[in-house]
C-alpha cells in the first residue's frame, strides 16, 4: 500500500476556470499539513482493507513503533510482532471482538521498539460495512502515550508508597504506650491515639474534644 505522504488519495475536483497545477499544490498542502499534524500530536493513521487483506498506515506509525517511514510493507502480523508479548492475547481479543461487532477496538498497550525500548500506545479503530452489512474495512489511530503513562505510573507508585507509609504510621500509634497527638495551627486537635484510654481513661474523640486547660492540670499547663 502507498502512503499518505505519497498521495494515495485521490486529487480533489478541479474547481471550473481554475487551473489544474492548483488544485495539485493545494492538495500536496493539505497532505503535507496533515502529515506535519499527525508527526506532532504523535498521533498515526491506519486502514485495513477486508477485501485486499492489505494493511496501510502513515508515517507516523512506522515512527511510533520505531521504525523509518517505508522501510518495509504493512502488515497485521508485523504490528502484532512489535507488541508486547504479554498484551497481545489482549490485543488480539479486541480486533476480533471489533470486527464481529461486539465492541469498539478501544485498547491500551506496550510495544517494544527495535532497541528493546518500551512504549506505550493507545489505539481506537471504526469497522466500516457495505450496504449488505458485510465487512469492508477498518479504520483507526494508533498514539503514542509513554509520556502519560510513565507519569500516571509514577503517580500510582508515590502514591502506593504513601499509603504503605501512612499505615506502618498508623500502626506505630495506634499500638504505642504513649500518648500521640497532633494539633492544627489554630489549636484544634486532629489526632489522639487509643493509647490515650490507658492513660487517661478517656476515648480518643473526648480527648480531642477537650481544650488545653482541660488537658493538662494547672502546674503542667
Amino acid at each position: 500500500m502507498v502512503d499518505s505522504a505519497e498521495g494515495s488519495s485521490p486529487l480533489p475536483l478541479e474547481a471550473e476556470g481554475e487551473p489544474a497545477a492548483d488544485a495539485s499544490t493545494d492538495f500536496v498542502r493539505q497532505r503535507d499539513i496533515l502529515a506535519q499534524a499527525q508527526y506532532l500530536a504523535k498521533i498515526g493513521a491506519w486502514e485495513w482493507d477486508s477485501d485486499s487483506r492489505t494493511l496501510w498506515w502513515s508515517d507516523e506509525v512506522y515512527r511510533i513503533l520505531g521504525y523509518q517511514p517505508h522501510e518495509f510493507v504493512p502488515t497485521l502480523d508485523r504490528f502484532v510482532e512489535n507488541v508486547h508479548p504479554d498484551d497481545r492475547p489482549e490485543l488480539r481479543r479486541n480486533i476480533e471482538a471489533a470486527l464481529a461487532g461486539i465492541e469498539d477496538h478501544d485498547v491500551r498497550h506496550r510495544i517494544v521498539w527495535p532497541d528493546g525500548a518500551l512504549r506505550y500506545v493507545h489505539e481506537r479503530a471504526t469497522v466500516i460495512r457495505d450496504g449488505d452489512g458485510r465487512l469492508a474495512r477498518m479504520l483507526g489511530t494508533v498514539m503514542d502515550v509513554t509520556e502519560e503513562t510513565l507519569l500516571q505510573i509514577e503517580r500510582d507508585d508515590a502514591l502506593r508508597s504513601l499509603a504503605e507509609s501512612e499505615e506502618r504510621y498508623r500502626l506505630l500509634a495506634e499500638n504505642a504506650w504513649d500518648v500521640i497527638w497532633t494539633m492544627g495551627l489554630d489549636g484544634t486537635v486532629t489526632y489522639v491515639s487509643p493509647s490515650v484510654e490507658r492513660v487517661r481513661g478517656l476515648t480518643p474523640a473526648e480527648a480531642a474534644a477537650q481544650t488545653p486547660e482541660q488537658m493538662q492540670p494547672p502546674e503542667s499547663l
